[in-house]
């Protein structure tokens, strides 16, 4: 017995011995994973959340308001200032703040500032408030590399973008540089737009072989990786025709190769809410920039505001937050009082940021905290004044930039029809002071038994994730389903399932028929001519079709559609549709956008009847009708053609097949029956209208929609208007 007693110990101690060294390797592997998940993402920002930033998912909302929570400014900012030689006294956050990349605790910082010349830095810290600027050694600066510069081509190039991709098989590729050069510096570098660098360690750069990478007018630009599509994004400024002045916008461009981007195509234009404070000619609201950043399940943006309070170039700069389920289309925020709030506003007057404030290219989210590093100044940004530029630190609660607040009566929010909506509900809220219950609604809006807001609990009063239950029960197994929130004096900032949520429909097509009857135009009897303007045409997107049935009462070119400013080059954020009833000169039908012109041949309206003239545009491809029969067919390519502010134009197409699917956006609703009137201003340049092409006779039958008709459509639709 004592030999099988100590041969059972031993075999006892043996399997001991190996399940803790299993155990051991499970934690290690564990702890591998997690490091390496971590690590792969601590810059991705996706998730399942659902904010309640804007009216994407909601059908129906009432006694409910919608509340901005700016970002809360560090108590004593500014974390970095420029006090070495090589910044002078600018040191400004056009650029990025990552955290170490192993261990896994601080974080760095590349920005750039300026002395009278452009430079490119680098800070560490390990606590993010408290930075150093390590001697690098790699770059002359008057006599010594003992600085913390850590790129320099020329004495223009700036705005350094870092984006860290650790999957990159190629590990001297793990982080990519975007960075903007005025390409003014003779022999080499003589071509404006962003150029491309690589490296292992976010120190030691190398240039891709061949720069710029993208060719573009705009000297601001914010780059990001975007999980959602797996594909580099980017959103340079650009400029374009808006309310009579050529203003500062903002682009977008995306690629799948780094070292080539597509042009540059409009995407974001000012507002008439963005002048509400203008009160004297001249001044105006203009974009700065845009920081887009994937972020949950959507997208978020940090819209740098631009007040140009002088009338030429001069005034206050501040960021708006914007919204968007595509990087592409965004939404603004709900103007109160006739104004947007800032999420990250100037400074109080005397303070070190009072002038203007600049985001990185995308914030930090640690645990239950957004962290969000941003350039100050104090002064504004054209005022002469010698001023100080330095950098900042602000925090948000995780998620919650906007909520929906019920006070007072009782506030329900009905979602739309959801796809993918499984597993356990949790909730973004504060319910301190009151509540919030939960239904779950079939496909039809019928309450589900067992999922009745008297059925629904929660746990948390004050918490970025709550769990929702129904006496236990998670959220059902089904294909579509809606979700109904009851608030009594709470806030909801966000929701989720256990996996990223889908509407349930399509999102719904844009049609607008600005008038039923005939509209006669008589510019010659009416001193007070002005064509009517269709709101809510200026966003077109990929997909649309413009007809309308004309009978002109005189034979000369005639606008149809028009945004045009009324002089000089078609340019980006324009769109005409005209023609020339004689039937003797060429082109007879003309289509406008980005520059580029469609033309049919000549067409006759000498008989005096109506006749139908439509154009579809579908990615890129371009049909233009003439009584219900294709007359045009052409292929567009993708870019932009830019106005600058000397009124001269450079057009962009080096990629012919790219990013059609970002479609069409104008700088102004489409007006019929003439161009937009008024003076038009490129920054100390002013023209007038010219008031030609105006249409003098009867237009029917309108339409702008975002669907593409078939011909069989076109065709019928002009053979239902003739028989009315």
């Amino acid at each position: 017995m004592g030999d099988f007693n100590y041969i059972v110990f031993i075999f006892l101690n043996t399997m001991l011995m190996l399940l803790v060294n299993v155990l051991s390797f499970l934690s290690f592997l564990l702890l591998f994973v997690t490091r390496v998940v971590s690590q792969s993402n601590y810059s991705d920002l996706t998730g399942p959340w659902e904010l309640m930033v804007d009216d994407y998912l909601i059908d129906y909302k009432e006694n409910v308001v919608r509340q901005y929570h700016p970002f809360v400014k560090y108590g004593d900012n500014p974390v970095l200032k420029a006090d070495k030689p090589w910044e002078g006294t600018t040191s400004y956050l056009y650029g990025t703040v990552l955290p170490e990349e192993s261990p896994r605790k601080g974080y760095r910082m590349w920005y750039h500032a300026w002395n009278g010349e452009y430079t490119n830095l680098y800070a560490v810290s390990a606590d993010g408030v408290h930075w150093q600027k390590p001697s690098l050694g790699l770059i002359n600066f008057q006599g010594t590399t003992q600085n913390n510069i850590f790129l320099r081509r020329t004495k223009e190039d700036h705005l350094p973008q870092i984006i860290y991709t650790p999957w990159e098989k190629d590990t001297l590729k793990r982080y990519k540089l975007i960075n903007y050069d005025y390409g003014r510096t003779s022999p080499d570098h003589l071509i404006s737009g962003f150029w491309g660098a690589y490296s292992s360690d976010g120190v030691h750069w190398k240039d891709v072989y061949r720069n710029p990478i993208l060719k573009d007018p705009g000297d601001v630009g914010n780059f990001n990786w975007d999980p959602h599509t797996r594909s580099y994004i980017g959103y340079p400024k650009i400029f374009a025709p808006v309310s009579g002045f050529n203003r500062r916008c903002v682009g977008y461009t995306a690629t799948k190769d780094f070292e080539q981007w597509p042009s540059t195509q409009l995407i974001l234009v000012p507002d008439s809410t963005d002048d509400h404070w203008v009160t004297t000619p001249g001044q105006r609201t203009e974009f700065y920039g845009l920081s887009g950043f994937a972020y949950q399940s959507a997208y978020l943006g940090f819209l740098w505001i631009f007040h140009i309070t002088d009338g030429l170039n001069d005034g206050p700069i501040y960021c708006e937050l914007v919204s968007s389920r595509d990087g592409i289309r965004w939404t603004r925020q709900e103007a109160v009082n006739g104004m947007r709030i800032p999420i990250l506003p100037v400074g109080k007057p005397g303070s070190w940021d009072r002038g203007m404030v600049f985001s990185t290219n995308h914030p930090l989210v640690e645990h239950d905290t957004v962290k969000l590093w941003y350039g100050g100044s104090n002064i504004t940004h054209a005022s002469g004044e010698q001023g100080h530029s330095a950098i900042g630190i602000a925090t948000l609660p995780k998620d919650r930039f906007a909520s929906l607040n019920a006070k007072g009566k009782q506030g329900t929010i009905t979602t739309k029809l959801l796809h993918n909506v499984k597993g356990d509900l949790y909730i973004n809220a504060n319910t301190k002071s009151g509540q919030i219950q939960v239904e779950v609604l079939d496909a039809l809006g019928h309450v589900l038994p067992g999922y009745e807001r008297s059925a629904c609990t929660i746990t948390g009063q004050n918490n970025t994730e709550i769990l929702v239950n129904w006496k236990g029960k998670k959220l059902p197994a089904l294909k579509l389903l809606k979700l109904r929130f009851i608030l009594k004096n709470a806030s909801l900032f966000a929701f989720r399932g256990d996996s990223i949520i889908k509407p349930g429909s399509p999102d719904p097509v844009l049609s607008i028929q600005p008038f039923k009857d005939p509209v006669v135009f008589r510019p010659v009897e009416e001193d007070n001519y002005h064509p009517v303007e269709i709101p809510g045409s200026s966003f077109l997107g990929p997909k649309f079709t413009l007809s309308a049935m004309v009978r002109p009462t005189t034979m000369k070119q005639t606008r149809l559609f028009s945004n045009y400013r009324g002089s000089g080059s078609f340019v980006t954020g324009e769109l005409v549709v005209d023609f020339d009833p004689s039937g003797h000169s060429m082109p007879g039908c003309r289509f406008i956008i980005n520059g580029q012109s469609v033309t049919s041949g000549p067409v006759n309206f000498r008989d005096g009847k109506y006749h139908q003239i439509a154009v579809t545009y579908d990615y890129g491809r371009v049909v233009l009708y003439f009584d219900g029969s294709p007359v045009a067919v052409k292929q567009l390519d993708a870019g932009a053609a830019h106005l600058y502010s000397d009124r001269s134009v450079k057009a962009y197409f080096d990629l012919p097949d790219a990013l059609h699917e970002v479609g069409i956006y104008l700088g102004n609703d489409l007006v019929i029956g003439g161009d937009r009137s008024g003076n038009f201003t490129t920054y100390k340049h002013t023209s007038k209208a010219a008031d030609e092409a105006l249409m003098e006779g009867m237009i029917k039958d309108v339409l702008v929609t975002t669907e593409v008709l078939s011909s069989q459509q076109i065709l019928q639709r002009w053979h239902n208007t003739l028989a009315l």
